[in-house]
């Protein structure tokens, strides 16, 4: 899946021609608002969680599109995980940590994985809520108090800003990417166009993604 490597490479480098232009400060507290904003949707992730499914029936609807995407009858047991796994398409490196929920919850069979991954994608559906949320407020309570000004940074604050833009846009391709892989396994999209297995930039931005714990909260 080269368009997905390639598509990681080119917001990298948008994001060092941003911070060049911008200069380290600009593009620092851009980051930092990123971070703050992320940190806060993932400490109340549970609350919009909660506030979510109460409210609308997220969950009912996404584990209803997983069983119909399921070829595996739900009360199957046996080795059914990672049969199950297979026949939904979730990339093979995901299967020892979702089979390995899917024990620790129920007993190991196709019902025990589905929950597991009506688990993740509620809670990637609830974090992406969360980070558009916070990150909204926080810009533009930060965009009333900045000091608007028109000088040019130097030429080292450009390098510098250069190195933290491609920090800043790659965290954003990060969470943007680990917020939404888990809804492409409802959507039936040919393997054609949407493999993560064989590219190789973005499955280690889906694993990094994995180690914030989001998906499991």
């Amino acid at each position: 899946m080269l368009w997905l490597d390639m598509g990681l490479c080119s917001v990298c480098l948008w994001g060092g021609v941003s911070g060049y232009l911008a200069g380290w400060r600009k593009i620092f507290r851009r980051l930092a608002l990123l971070v703050a904003a992320a940190a806060t949707a993932a400490i109340f992730q549970s609350d919009m969680r909660l506030f979510i499914t109460l409210h609308y029936p997220v969950d009912f609807a996404i584990r209803t599109l997983i069983i119909n995407r399921s070829a595996i009858p739900v009360g199957s047991t046996v080795a059914y995980p990672e049969a199950v796994l297979n026949s939904l398409e979730v990339p093979a490196w995901m299967h020892p940590f979702l089979v390995e929920k899917a024990a620790a919850v129920a007993a190991v069979s196709a019902t025990g994985v589905i929950d597991v991954l009506t688990m993740v994608t509620v809670n990637a559906l609830s974090f992406a809520a969360g980070f558009a949320l916070w990150g909204g407020a926080f810009h533009l309570a930060v965009f009333f108090k900045q000091n608007h000004s028109n000088v040019l940074p130097s030429y080292w604050e450009q390098w510098v800003g250069a190195i933290i833009g491609i920090i800043f846009y790659l965290w954003i391709y990060i969470l943007v990417a680990g917020a939404t892989a888990p809804l492409f396994w409802l959507v039936p999209i040919s393997r054609d166009l949407f493999n993560p297995e064989q590219a190789y930039l973005f499955n280690k931005v889906l694993q990094l993604f994995n180690y914030t714990g989001i998906w499991w909260h």
